[in-house]
């Protein structure tokens, strides 16, 4: 038997499924904000690894206890998740290679555009 949502929200004995699109989303962002803002101002880096550390056992036990599991994807999320993160790492390399040439340390810039082609 299917319960009625009601104004947007279910039962609280039944909690649907994940909406992975959103959770993840979110947690991309931080990820990627993070890498980024880190070069500019490393106290970013705190607050995002405590988001990730929280967020990593919050997650853990909903997926467990709380939430259905209604499809398995066997790992095809995977590979966009990691175009999206590489792109954040390239953008996050493109500052501090500004930076750089900014401070006028030329060498430096040089490598960190080697390592954006590597990357």
């Amino acid at each position: 038997m299917k319960k009625n949502v009601i104004i947007g929200m279910r039962a609280i004995n039944d909690p649907g499924w994940f909406p992975f699109h959103k959770g993840l989303a979110q947690d991309m962002r931080v990820v990627v904000i993070s890498v980024v803002f880190a070069v500019v101002a490393p106290i970013v880096l705190l607050p995002c690894a405590l988001f990730c550390l929280f967020s990593r056992g919050i997650w853990t036990h909903h997926h467990l206890y709380i939430y259905e599991s209604v499809f398995e994807s066997g790992g095809l999320f995977w590979p966009k998740i990691l175009r999206r993160f590489v792109f954040g790492l390239i953008i996050a390399q493109m500052t501090i290679t500004g930076q750089f040439i900014l401070k006028e340390a030329r060498h430096e810039a040089y490598a960190t555009m080697a390592l954006m082609v590597f990357t």
